[in-house]
């Protein structure tokens, strides 16, 4: 039997440019942190590199991510330059495909608290034909094996049973940022958005999963400047808004030449300036679902 690997992960950083946008900290970078943290855990508790994860066909092997949510205890937008945070992680498993990390964030009185969830996948022809498989060398894993599934993963196949081709049943909801979701099939806006390969593929040519909220807020942006005199918002929305809390649920990938479709299902202001977007990625070419996203940000001129 291996020997279980308990110890927690951790990073330090300043933040300088690098980890910073034009509003506070970069939700770009934080989630490719994220990510990279998670698949350090991933490796280590395998013993190997990153490329040299295959499956018993010799297939290389990606970690894909199925979920990720991160909450902070306040807007990414309150974070400051020079300002010290310590990331902690630890990675969990479920059988034999199922990943889950816990990564906390702190930083002076601040704190964000992220989970992520990866099964592992082998790409047959193309971005859109990724099979789940297993790596060699399970049985030699060291991320703590969970004795029943987490309500994280079950949350994330309730979701997806609940999208059928039956519609919404109004059963599914999470709490976000202490806010309460629920699933809904609205379209109060939708347009579509060209890959770019320069900013959202990753080094295997995979569509990034952190590439998922920068296309959401790109095209989320044009529908509230569009409705700036409506809601009376008095400048660019990109600087009227900051993340607090942000949930990815991901179904599929796409290739460099398919174009996404982006739809805001549904857009609800709540107290102390906030609100709740319900927001779907789609592919444009055979209209299958990428991702469901929930957003909870904070207004600043609102």
């Amino acid at each position: 039997m291996p020997k279980i690997n308990k110890s927690i992960f951790k990073r330090e950083f300043e933040l300088n440019m690098p980890q910073m946008s034009f509003y506070g900290l970069s939700e770009q970078w934080l989630t490719k942190e994220l990510g990279d943290m998670h698949w350090a855990m991933l490796c280590d508790s395998f013993g190997c590199k990153s490329d040299a994860l295959i499956d018993s066909a010799g297939n290389r092997l990606y970690s894909s991510f199925v979920r990720v949510r991160f909450q902070s205890s306040t807007s990414l937008g309150k974070f400051d330059e020079n300002e010290k945070i310590t990331l902690k992680g630890l990675i969990k498993r479920f059988g034999n495909k199922i990943f889950f990390s816990d990564i906390s964030i702190g930083a002076s009185k601040k704190k964000i608290n992220a989970s992520l969830m990866t099964v592992f996948v082998a790409r047959k022809t193309d971005n859109k034909s990724l099979e789940k498989s297993v790596p060699i060398g399970e049985e030699n894993c060291k991320a703590e094996a969970l004795s029943s599934m987490p309500e994280f993963a079950n949350e994330y196949f309730n979701l997806k049973k609940e999208m059928g081709e039956s519609g919404a049943s109004g059963s599914f909801s999470l709490n976000l940022g202490k806010e309460a979701f629920g699933l809904t099939h609205g379209n109060l806006f939708s347009t579509t958005y060209e890959i770019n390969p320069y900013t959202d593929l990753n080094g295997v040519n995979l569509l990034y999963f952190a590439a998922y909220p920068l296309i959401n807020d790109t095209c989320e942006r044009r529908y509230f400047d569009d409705l700036k005199k409506q809601l009376d918002i008095k400048g660019d929305w990109a600087l009227e808004s900051s993340t607090i809390a942000r949930d990815i649920f991901y179904f599929g990938n796409c290739d460099i030449d398919d174009k996404t479709v982006f739809r805001l299902d549904s857009c609800d202001f709540v107290k102390d300036n906030k609100i709740k977007l319900v927001s779907s990625l789609i592919r444009e070419k055979d209209n299958m679902p990428m991702a469901k996203i929930f957003t909870l940000k904070q207004l600043t001129s609102v």
